[in-house]
């Protein structure tokens, strides 16, 4: 209805087929309607509107469509009656249009329960895990509490808590590549050495150039001990492909090859492996509020050396297993050379040597010109030659860093118990905020970003599936199971069995003959 109570005009495309039968002759007549904005009068046979729109509403399907010169345009269409398809025709379309209103409303059910879900996950990850704002609030009070079950506790810069390192020689720091952090270390801390992860060189240096064998190079001058060693494989790389030599030549040696490592530390570790696994372990710490992820890195220290400790109880010796086994490496390969002593008075330096190789070893300074005792503090094979020609222990030559009983005090001391949150001491100071994060669409991705060369990596390897050992429930036998136990008969031991019946059988057929045998002389 319009303002002025008028209906508004509609334009009709009418298009009508039925059939009707008359009461009088009893013959079928065909009757079509007429196109435009006529309306349905009542019929010869006297039958009313009422049984017309019946007609209309089974066989004519009403479509509103968007006209150009007009407001609403419906056009009504129904099917050929010489087939009698109008009827099913009409109906598939209207079962189509409940479908998809059911559709419809079952998305729209789904989205309304997603986001019932979403509600309820947020709610009980806040329950489980804390919320950041009330953590932020209460970090003063957390730190109280620290200070109180563990005395000492510090939580300031880097070079205050561990200080300048021993006998003002510095600390070994290794990180990645990164732009200010080696101009910050060296103005920092001068005395400290600071290394660069070889992988992460090897990671931006594959990315322009590709190749097994440019890869064997980067790794031999990497591992390389001594700086004649080092200069030859550059060379070697220099003949291959100068360009990469050239990229290689920018970084200074001291920061990525053992032949310039400095040999206080006793370590000969060129990547930082160690950090990544840290980091492996606290992933889903990472993702919680502050003191969720403190109180879980908290806990997983206190576990490791829980761990560590128990571990410690179980070794054997003097050193530990991994340094016991590249000791006892080291020594299958010493048989290969002939010390030779110079003849100093106290008998402590040797020419070591294989051909074309020799070295010269030092046993009061715990020396090898191969530099690799220098390194690691473990005994190279040319030592231990050197060491079995004055029938002196190896082990005894071990740096006191790898012993069991400077693991044992590393790990000696414990964390102290930390009270809950409604024990902890309040401080008065002003409450801090949590920083302002704008969140990304999508899940927040945890794990770490991989670079191109571990995909490939990734892509060409694959992983053994490492199956379990056979055993036999019977027995308690290896290589077997009860189905093929020989002790009770089983499977395979079918065979022994069902030769003997075999055997059985052919004697007994056997028999049988000489008893025929007999009776036939009889």
């Amino acid at each position: 209805m319009s303002e002025v109570g008028q209906e508004i005009p509609l334009l009709f495309d009418v298009e009508v087929e039925c059939t009707h039968q008359y009461t009088g002759g009893g013959s079928e007549v065909e009757s079509s309607g007429s196109e435009g904005d006529d309306e349905y009068d009542q019929d010869s046979d006297g039958s009313s509107n009422e049984d017309d729109d019946d007609l209309n509403n089974k066989y004519i399907d009403v479509i509103p469509v968007q006209g150009d010169n007009q407001e609403n345009q419906i056009v009504a269409f129904n099917g050929d009656n010489d087939d009698g398809d109008d009827k099913y025709q009409s109906e598939e379309i209207l079962n189509k249009v409940e479908f998809e209103d059911k559709e419809d409303e079952d998305k729209d059910n789904d989205n309304e329960g997603k986001t019932k879900a979403h509600r309820a996950w947020t709610k009980a990850k806040i329950i489980m895990e804390g919320s950041e704002r009330e953590q932020y609030k209460r970090i003063r009070d957390y730190c109280l509490e620290i200070l109180r079950s563990n005395p000492g506790s510090t939580c300031q810069r880097l070079l205050e808590d561990i200080g300048e390192g021993p006998q003002g020689r510095g600390w070994s720091f290794i990180s990645d590549r990164q732009k200010r952090l080696v101009s910050t270390i060296s103005e920092m801390s001068p005395t400290s050495e600071h290394r660069l992860c070889a992988y992460h060189i090897y990671s931006n240096y594959a990315k322009k150039f590709k190749g097994r064998e440019l890869r064997d190079f980067l790794w031999s001058c990497a591992k390389s001990t001594t700086m004649p060693e080092f200069t030859s494989n550059m060379n070697k790389l220099k003949e291959f492909n100068p360009k990469a030599w050239e990229y290689l030549s920018r970084i200074p040696p001291n920061q990525w090859t053992r032949a310039a490592f400095d040999t206080y530390s006793k370590s000969q570790v060129y990547t930082n492996n160690m950090c990544e696994q840290f980091n492996s372990k606290i992933v889903e710490a990472r993702g919680k509020p502050i003191i969720s992820m403190m109180e879980e890195i908290r806990l997983f220290i206190m576990n490791k050396m829980i761990t560590q400790r128990n571990r410690l109880k179980r070794f054997i010796g003097p050193l530990c297993p991994k340094v016991r086994d590249k000791l006892e490496s080291n020594k299958l390969e010493s048989r290969l050379w002939v010390p030779q002593w110079v003849g100093d008075p106290n008998g402590e330096k040797f020419e070591v040597w294989c051909k074309p190789n020799k070295y010269v070893v030092d046993i009061g300074a715990k020396s090898c010109s191969c530099r690799s005792w220098d390194l690691c503090g473990i005994p190279c094979e040319h030592a231990i030659s050197a060491l079995g020609w004055r029938h002196l222990s190896p082990e005894d030559y071990v740096h006191t860093s790898l012993t069991k009983d400077t693991y044992e005090k590393v790990y000696a001391p414990y964390i102290q118990p930390v009270n809950g949150q409604s024990m902890w001491p309040h401080d008065n100071s002003d409450e801090i905020q949590p920083p302002s994060i704008k969140k990304k669409r999508g899940r927040p991705k945890k794990l770490r970003r991989k670079d191109s060369t571990e995909k490939e990596i990734a892509a060409n390897s694959r992983k053994l599936k490492k199956l379990p050992v056979q055993s036999c429930r019977t027995c308690g036998g290896t290589g077997h199971n009860s189905r093929s136990c020989n002790r009770h008969g089983g499977g395979s031991s079918s065979l022994e069995p069902r030769s003997e019946l075999i055997a059985g059988v052919d004697q007994q057929q056997a028999s049988t003959n000489v008893v025929e045998t007999q009776e036939s002389i009889a």
